[in-house]
């Protein structure tokens, strides 16, 4: 209790936020900054629901998209640490069982392939059983891809959905649970992410949380859907910015906030892409002179929600930044509100 009490109030961003708002038209703009673990700045504005006097705070939930994927890597890395998975697994090695039907390509892929999306999988596809419960989607999910020739060559990068959506059934087949129950256990439950969850944030036909939005004729228009839940290991997670932070700062310190879920070496390995490559294990990678060294980063939209983070291991530093909405220059209001804030806090 004194520990909290002695660190400082995040500093509230709503003048910066409501500018940049303003001049984008954008529905709503999340920030979250954080160093050494310490919240330094927190702010929402906006509306949840375009239309609607119902406004944003700095504890609404966004939706986060394909920055699921470094959440699904971190519990693939986890098994990995135990030793009921191995990086070099194959999923013939993994779904025995399949392994007859499957297309030799698909035979030979490993884990550490999917993970660098360079299994050979398209980028996407359907679900044809939506009723079904979860696990049993993806496994359908995953003959639908194995037992047909790949879509491209094997090694190449090709971002995929798909690869993750497998990576999801493996790590079902391995515990016997749905990823969901997984993820809660093993990633939201120890961070302390109490707001996380799956799919539209808001409960439906309510506005107790923010709508998605895409940009229609000009003018942003609000949508209440998500992407098919089985899809939900490569991106239908929804967090507040503060819960999403403690992820971000669980990778920057390498492990170390909060200790014990993970080592070191394991954090190296899902950090560090292939010779030659940027794409690690569901993280970007690179290098900037603010970050005295390498950045990790991602985006994340399910077309009618954006999030973006980058995080500075090296300093100890992660910065996220999130709307409610999708349009030509979504990316580009994000990357400004990153940017500022980089240069406010990083230093």
């Amino acid at each position: 209790m004194a520990e909290d009490a002695a660190r400082p109030t995040p500093e509230d961003l709503k003048d910066l936020l409501a500018k940049i708002r303003e001049e984008s038209g954008l529905p709503a703009i999340a920030v979250a900054a954080m160093r050494d673990g310490v919240l330094l700045a927190l702010g929402a504005v906006g509306v949840r629901k375009m239309g609607s006097p119902a406004t944003v705070t700095a504890s609404d939930k966004f939706h986060t998209g394909s920055c699921t994927k470094a959440m699904t890597a971190t519990l693939i890395a986890m098994f990995v640490e135990s030793g009921k998975l191995a990086w070099e697994k194959t999923l013939a090695d993994i779904f025995p069982e399949r392994a007859a039907k499957m297309n030799e390509h698909y035979q030979k892929v490993t884990l550490e392939a999917l993970l660098h999306h360079r299994s050979g999988s398209r980028a996407n596809a359907g679900f044809n059983s939506p009723k079904q419960p979860l696990v049993t989607q993806r496994l359908a999910y995953l003959d639908s891809v194995v037992n047909n020739a790949p879509e491209f060559k094997a090694g190449d990068y090709h971002y995929s959905n798909a690869g993750y959506i497998m990576l999801g059934a493996v790590l079902e087949r391995v515990t016997g649970q749905p990823w969901e129950t997984i993820i809660q256990q093993r990633l939201f439950r120890p961070l302390g992410m109490k707001s996380a969850g799956f799919g539209p944030p808001s409960r439906p036909n309510h506005l107790d949380q923010p709508w998605g939005h895409v940009l229609k004729d000009g003018k942003f228009q609000s949508r209440y859907s998500d992407n098919p839940a089985g899809l939900g290991p490569a991106g239908t997670v929804h967090c507040a910015m503060a819960d999403y932070m403690k992820f971000a700062d669980f990778h920057a310190s390498l492990g170390k906030r909060p200790p014990g879920l993970l080592n070191a070496d394991s954090f190296a390995t899902l950090h560090r892409p292939p010779a030659g490559a940027s794409y690690a294990k569901g993280w970007g990678t690179g290098k900037r002179t603010w970050a005295k060294g390498r950045i990790l980063s991602h985006s994340g939209s399910n077309t009618m929600n954006l999030f973006v983070v980058w995080i500075a291991p090296e300093i100890n530093f992660s910065v996220a930044a999130a709307t409610n909405a999708v349009g030509e220059k979504t990316d580009a209001v994000l990357d400004k509100v990153i940017g500022e804030l980089v240069r406010k806090y990083a230093g």
